[in-house]
């Protein structure tokens, strides 16, 4: 089905071959998983002929395996792909050629003009956003499981929290617990930070360890069955904090006030001003230093990107985090996030975590 709508929309744009090379973009094609590293990995599709795969050849039985049941063009890695590509096409018909120009290296794209000799060039990867940007019901399923794996891995931190414990020993134990539940793979690398540490919206974990009345900050997801999910929670170690507490309470305000606002037909910008006025009226606004949220899906950060500029209206089965942060050095940090969906009547949010600020007993 996905295929077919792509073909609608290539014509409709008088695309007569396309090559897409993005590996979430092949899964939501083929179904077939794939990290190419550095060798070439594309889904080729002409408006006359059926859609073939080049791919490595060990990657043939693992496409199979995936469901792909189409043509494949394998190539050992001696070969130049783009010349075995260009021997098994009728590139004389090539006059427009769709490209994803935001994933394609201009290595390869210089090596697809020399083989291909395309009459011209076009990106085409604004179709596959949009195509994905409505996830269905099938997808919203998965998503919603991915989600409550993430709420496992809040949850696998929390109880590992005591004094001592270091930052990247919490993260060991939040991806131990979870692969115990059957999960393979983490959506990005997991984020576990303490005290001011947190206030590094995208900081490393490390052997810093836990002191009574310490932030502290999980950042984390799961893939599951192709989908990603993405969670922040924070919690308060042992004893109250009432500058990070006040922090928290004005966060998850700005975070209530943002998915209130979600519905279809509603701008994506309004969202994110209502968080913005929200830690205004707390003279907090410019410690809150990054957008809103992204899309989510396939990829953990897709389209569409949530900030106050982005007048595209919310649309139902559209999927995105909604992640307020507040970040003073002298303190911490405080991010609380959620996985959203758009419904016809508003919003659902996917994730289950418990977000009235607790403080973690001693341990």
């Amino acid at each position: 089905m996905s295929l077919t709508h792509l073909n609608v929309q290539l014509k409709k744009m008088e695309v007569d071959t396309a090559i897409v090379t993005l590996p979430s973009d092949i899964f939501y094609l083929t179904q077939f998983k794939t990290e190419p590293h550095e060798r070439v990995v594309a889904l080729v599709i002409q408006l006359e002929r059926d859609p073939l795969l080049l791919l490595p050849a060990m990657e043939v039985e693992q496409a199979r395996a995936d469901g792909w049941a189409g043509d494949v063009l394998p190539y050992k890695d001696t070969d130049q792909p783009w010349e075995l590509l260009a021997a098994s096409l009728d590139s004389a018909t090539i006059s427009t050629l769709g490209i994803q120009k935001n994933h394609l290296t201009v290595e390869r794209l210089e090596a697809i003009q020399q083989t291909l000799e395309p009459t011209k060039v076009i990106a085409v990867e604004n179709v596959l956003q949009q195509m994905r940007l409505v996830k269905s019901p099938q997808e919203l399923a998965i998503m919603k499981e991915a989600a409550l794996f993430a709420d496992k891995g809040v949850e696998i931190g929390k109880h590992a929290l005591k004094e001592g414990i270091t930052e990247l020993e919490v993260k060991n134990a939040i991806e131990q617990g979870l692969a115990q539940l059957g999960i393979a793979e983490m959506a990005f690398k997991t984020t576990v930070l303490f005290g001011k540490r947190s206030a590094q919206p995208h900081g490393n974990s490390g052997n810093t360890a836990l002191c009574k009345g310490d932030i502290a900050l999980f950042d984390l997801g799961v893939v599951h069955n192709g989908y990603t999910s993405d969670i922040t929670r924070c919690f308060l170690f042992a004893e109250y904090n009432e500058e990070a507490a006040t922090i928290y309470e004005a966060v998850l305000a700005a975070e209530e006030q943002a998915i209130k606002s979600i519905a279809p037909g509603v701008p994506i910008a309004t969202a994110e001003r209502a968080a913005r006025d929200e830690l205004k009226t707390r003279k907090l606004e410019t410690d809150f230093t990054h957008r809103l949220g992204h899309g989510l899906g396939i990829d953990v950060h897709e389209f569409p990107s949530l900030h106050e500029k982005n007048e595209t209206p919310f649309c139902v089965g559209m999927t995105f985090t909604v992640e307020p942060g507040v970040y003073v050095p002298s303190i911490g940090g405080i991010r609380i996030e959620d996985d959203i969906v758009v419904t016809e009547h508003g919003y659902e949010i996917l994730t289950e975590s418990p977000k009235q600020l607790e403080v973690v007993p001693y341990k």
